[in-house]
């Protein structure tokens, strides 16, 4: 009796034991399920960072160098391939996938500026003048959605297609005509400044210049009150 007794002691602290364990199999595993939510949160911030700097690099001349990026991606696998790892490893990913997010956001911000401000620069936009009126609106939205585009300072990868696509527009659609001489150029610069410009202040020479231009469409006559 003493001996069968014993054996279901030893019995059920074996089923404690196991039952014990598996608590903190439990305890142990929600720990690390956790923690991989709240990197997956910060490297879904790194991914957006990168595919940025990827992007950019293929429409640019720009070099953004995503490198530490990858080189911390092998670290932290390197690490949990030996096993559940404690808060500590979770923790120090965590604080290195920002760091390298911030770095790359960085050279994404300083390469987006200049690529942007340098393509706007070459666009030969005195060509807008000469436009007929329907495309010459749809030129100006455009150019304001690219400016609009550039003040960005964290852009997205859609961010930089855009760009690249509608300055291309742009830039094909101001190809279609010349540039404007001198002459007209100075004739539509004084109709927009103040006080406002009469007819009898355009010579004939003038209005025939606007017209020959194709201009002269773009030029509404108002009767003035007396």
């Amino acid at each position: 009796m003493i001996l069968s007794v014993l054996e279901k002691a030893q019995q059920l602290q074996a089923e404690a034991n196991r039952l014990r364990e598996d608590d903190v199999a439990r305890t142990e595993a929600a720990r690390v399920l956790a923690r991989i939510d709240d990197v997956s949160m910060v490297l879904g911030a790194l991914q957006q960072a990168v595919a940025t700097a990827h992007r950019l690099n293929r429409h640019s001349a720009a070099s953004v160098d995503v490198s530490a990026a990858l080189n911390g991606c092998d670290q932290f696998a390197r690490v949990t391939a030996a096993g559940l790892p404690p808060n500590s490893v979770f923790t120090t990913a965590q604080q290195a996938i920002r760091q390298t997010t911030e770095q790359i956001n960085r050279q994404v911000a300083a390469a987006w500026k200049t690529w942007t401000t340098s393509r706007i620069a070459v666009l030969p936009l005195l060509r807008l003048t000469v436009l007929a009126a329907r495309e010459q609106a749809t030129c100006r939205k455009r150019l304001e959605d690219l400016h609009r585009l550039a003040r960005k300072t964290a852009p997205s990868p859609t961010d930089v297609d855009l760009f690249a696509t509608s300055c291309d527009l742009l830039a094909d659609a101001l190809d279609t005509v010349p540039d404007p001489e001198p002459a007209v150029l100075a004739i539509l610069h004084r109709l927009d400044q103040k006080p406002v410009t009469t007819l009898q202040d355009l010579s004939d020479d003038e209005i025939a210049l606007l017209r020959t231009a194709g201009v002269a469409g773009q030029i509404e006559l108002h009767r003035r009150d007396t």
